[in-house]
């Protein structure tokens, strides 16, 4: 079990991890071609609905 998700994600994979969600926004905004369910997916995966917008 992963106590602290900061034990798990290392600070390269956060800044990835904000790389992918604004090439992901980017698509969905300009192309709509990324569906709301495989958006939605990433973000609970990476639990980055909890960082702040700085963060991204």
């Amino acid at each position: 079990m992963i106590e602290k998700l900061s034990n798990f994600a290392t600070q390269d994979t956060s800044k990835i991890v904000s790389i992918i969600l604004n090439k992901l926004k980017n698509l969905h905004d300009k192309q709509k071609l990324i569906d709301k369910e495989v958006k939605d997916d990433f973000l609970s995966l990476y639990s980055v609905a909890k960082m702040r917008v700085g963060d991204i």
